[in-house]
């Protein structure tokens, strides 16, 4: 009887050690085929002419890299964005120097402008010396807690034109420009109603449009198949 339940007991653990070794030996496998499948090209969620993309706006389009490169790229993000500050400060950075600087990408920043302090941000890019644009956009990502989240956005806000060139007296015409607001006002609608913005950031890469901060690895996938396709 002894014999009979000792034998139980070895088979028991026996079979639990062949179960755990197939368990094992599975999840090895599923790792490895992971590993071994090619990076997937991530999807767009529509396409849309590059014409109506490209159309003159109310604003000018602020750009960098070659008008004439073969691949385009159009981003609508809010300043106040913590998603397109995501972006601007961890994607361009690589984006910039492997693609824009080879000219390979033009690239093409559009302010969406949808809540006051966002507002207040696009404007102001808009009044900054004109080189000092993306100097400025990328001051305000990377200070973006100081002045979108803040109690007081203002004051944050004037420090850092003043450090982008404007004085106290420019910065307070900028935010009362009218005719500044209403362009940028135009520019929102313009963008949700032609192009069905609703998610920031918001990228058109050859037409193809993409939702939410595109990784480095993501957007170089995707413009390495645009460059391909331009052969």
């Amino acid at each position: 009887m002894k014999n009979s339940t000792r034998g139980k007991r070895i088979f028991s653990f026996v079979a639990a050690m062949f179960v755990a070794a197939t368990v094992g030996l599975w999840q090895i496998v599923a790792a490895q085929a992971q590993h071994s499948a090619p990076p997937q090209v991530p999807k767009p969620v529509a396409t849309v002419s590059e014409a109506a993309l490209l159309r003159p706006g109310e604003l000018k389009d602020m750009a960098e890299g070659d008008a004439r490169a073969p691949v385009t790229i159009i981003e609508y993000a809010a300043l106040s964005c913590g998603h397109c500050a995501d972006f601007y400060l961890n994607t361009m950075p690589q984006l910039r120097e492997k693609y824009i600087k080879t000219g390979k990408v033009h690239y093409i920043l559009r302010e969406l402008a949808v809540e006051p302090r966002g507002t207040a941000a696009a404007m102001l890019t808009r009044c900054v010396p004109e080189d000092r644009f993306f100097p400025f956009v990328q001051l305000l990502f990377e200070k973006l807690e100081e002045w979108a989240f803040a109690p007081d956005g203002k004051t944050p806000m004037m420090r850092l034109a003043k450090m982008a060139g404007l004085d106290e007296k420019e910065f307070n015409a900028c935010l009362t420009n009218q005719k500044l607001l209403d362009q940028f006002r135009k520019t929102a609608d313009l963008a949700m109603k032609d192009f069905d913005i609703r998610v920031t950031p918001t990228i058109f890469i050859n037409g193809q449009k993409y939702e939410g901060a595109l990784t480095a690895n993501e957007i170089s996938l995707i413009i390495d198949k645009a460059l391909e396709n331009k052969k």
